[in-house]
This record gives structure tokens, C-alpha cells and sequence, in this order.
């Protein structure tokens, strides 16, 4: 009857434990080689672009670029997913994701005074979260769905994923500009 209908099985917790051991050592790969390495060019205009935007509510720039790397990252979790036996193979992956998430987190903190922490906290960080957590649901959970939805669902848990950032920008962060 479900279109989204799971298999009812338990997830697997090895893989959850994977996945966060992968996200705490890009977490300190990340805070380590800020450290040593400084800052580049590139990432300090990345994340002064994605303040701007986040700041003058320039929703279709923000919308775009974020639903474009989503369905990126989403689908490739979802061919490991899919077409592989290991599962496993998506940690480097999601290292790589998390990697670069926590070098512009931490760009944002430190060359950006208030309104580049504001904008992580609020904005960048949960919109990461969220968009991480699809990805480990797509690579663990995509065998279980219909074979005709299957190949769809990466693209919609992107909009999805998309849209919430859009709804973390356009009413939380309104409401604290407001606020404060």
C-alpha cells in the first residue's frame, strides 16, 4: 500500500558508530588543519558569499547551491547504497562532507565576528546536520523502499533538505535579526 514503506528491521548500529567516529575525526581533521594550515582564499570568499546571501535573504542563490550539492551527495550515498554490499564504502565519503562542513564552520567562526557565528549556529550547522542525517538514512535505508520510487528519493530528501534550509534562514534567523 506505502509507497515509503521500510522493511521493518532494527538499524544497524555498527554503521551508526561508523559514521560517527567518521564525523568526529573530520571534526578534528578539520579544527587541525585550520590550525596549521591557515586560511585559503577560496574558503574565505566561500563563506563570505553564504553570509551575504544568508544575510540579505537571497533565497534562489541559497536554495539552488544547497539543493545542487545536495542531490550530489545524496545520490552518490544512494549508489553505494544501492549497488554495493558494503555500505561502508560511503565513510570516506561522508568524512569528505563533513571535512569541508567543519573547515567553513570553523572560517565562519573565526573571520566572521558575530554574524558569522550567528549564521553557523543558526543556519550553516543544522542545515549540515540535517542534510548528513539524509545522507546515512539514504545509504542504510534505500534497499528497503518500492523499485519504482527508489531512484526518486535521493532527489526528493534533497528538496527536502533544501527547503528546510530555506525555512532555517527565512523564519528562525528573521526572527532572531529581529530579536537582537
Amino acid at each position: 500500500m506505502g509507497i515509503l514503506k521500510l522493511q521493518s528491521k532494527k538499524p544497524d548500529k555498527k554503521y551508526l558508530i561508523v559514521c560517527l567516529i567518521s564525523l568526529i575525526l573530520a571534526i578534528i581533521c578539520g579544527i587541525v588543519l585550520h590550525i596549521c594550515c591557515g586560511i585559503s582564499v577560496y574558503s574565505y570568499n566561500f563563506a563570505d558569499t553564504y553570509i551575504y546571501y544568508v544575510l540579505n535573504f537571497a533565497n534562489a542563490r541559497l536554495f539552488f547551491s544547497h539543493l545542487a550539492v545536495d542531490i550530489f551527495y545524496f545520490y552518490v550515498f544512494f549508489l553505494i547504497g544501492y549497488f554495493c554490499k558494503y555500505k561502508y564504502f560511503s565513510c570516506p565519503v561522508l568524512f569528505l562532507k563533513c571535512f569541508f562542513a567543519v573547515i567553513y564552520s570553523i572560517i565562519l567562526f573565526s573571520c566572521f565576528s558575530f554574524e558569522g557565528i550567528i549564521v553557523s549556529l543558526v543556519v550553516f550547522l543544522p542545515s549540515f546536520l540535517i542534510s548528513s542525517l539524509c545522507c546515512i538514512i539514504i545509504c542504510g535505508e534505500c534497499k528497503g523502499l518500492k523499485k519504482s520510487i527508489v531512484f526518486f528519493c535521493p532527489a526528493i530528501l534533497a528538496l527536502l533538505s533544501s527547503v528546510l534550509m530555506l525555512i532555517l534562514v527565512n523564519v528562525f534567523f528573521r526572527l532572531l535579526i529581529i530579536i537582537v
